[in-house]
């Protein structure tokens, strides 16, 4: 429909999905199992937490709410940031945005990046940030919207909000 723009520029022309073609390598394993193999292990799923709804509004992020609600205690004051997995489709695009918004952390909307490659979108953001975790720092802004963040990196909230059903989450917390 356009040029190319980035997740949050693109809800002024009324939203939009950038297909992304990805593939991630993620071992997800108990401490002892990494620890039987001679592993280091770099990052570790403090919670995580499903669920859907039918989109009406308000539904997504009252799923999101009870989600953060039940692992909010792994979050770090000053040191947590996000990884969102907004696909660019205006109305749950928005909706996450704004959700996000009242946390008032640092956002990173990889699809910007990646494009939205659907379902391997949430463990690919897991497979960043455990990556991010592992070297303490989230990656720049990727674009105007995005906030730098200073404070050192010690937990990444990943959001998954399907594009047209589901919400996800997960704190990804330093091993």
């Amino acid at each position: 429909r356009g040029p190319w723009a980035p997740v949050a520029a693109r809800q002024a022309e009324g939203g939009g999905m950038v297909l992304g073609s990805l593939g991630c390598f993620l071992v997800i394993e108990s401490r002892a199992h990494a620890a039987a193999r001679g592993a280091t292990p770099v990052a570790h799923i403090a919670a995580i937490a499903s669920d859907r709804c039918t989109r009406k509004p308000g539904e997504a992020s009252a799923n999101a709410r009870r989600q953060l609600d039940g692992m909010g205690n792994h979050l770090a004051p000053g040191g947590t940031a996000v990884l969102s997995g907004a696909s660019g489709i205006a109305a749950p695009t928005a909706e996450e945005a704004a959700f996000l918004a009242k946390l008032h952390l640092p956002v990173r909307a990889t699809g910007t990046a990646l494009g939205h490659s659907l379902e391997p979108s949430f463990p690919a953001n897991l497979a960043l940030a455990a990556t991010c975790i592992a070297r303490r720092t989230l990656f720049g802004p990727l674009e105007p919207a995005e906030e730098p963040m200073a404070d050192p990196l010690r937990a990444v909230l990943v959001t998954g909000w399907g594009h047209w059903r589901g919400e996800g989450m997960a704190v990804v917390v330093p091993a």
